[in-house]
């Protein structure tokens, strides 16, 4: 993956399925979480291009992202 910000699905056009968790860890040691619910997030998650983020898939799948050269 290429360092890139965004949201999640709708810029960085991550597969999201039902019951999806992103988790993000937070500079005061705690996790923020997000839940793919009904359709769509709590709230959409905003990727920094510097931040981590890890995902527990309720299904397997393949996140492909298409870059085009200069």
């Amino acid at each position: 993956m290429t360092p890139r910000g965004g949201r999640l699905q709708t810029d960085l056009k991550f597969p999201a399925a039902e019951g999806d968790i992103v988790y993000f860890y937070l500079t005061d040691g705690s996790y923020g979480v997000y839940t793919y619910e009904l359709g769509s997030w709590t709230a959409e998650p905003v990727i920094d291009q510097i931040e981590s983020f890890w995902v527990w898939k309720t299904t397997p799948t393949n996140w492909v992202q298409t870059f085009k050269g200069p």
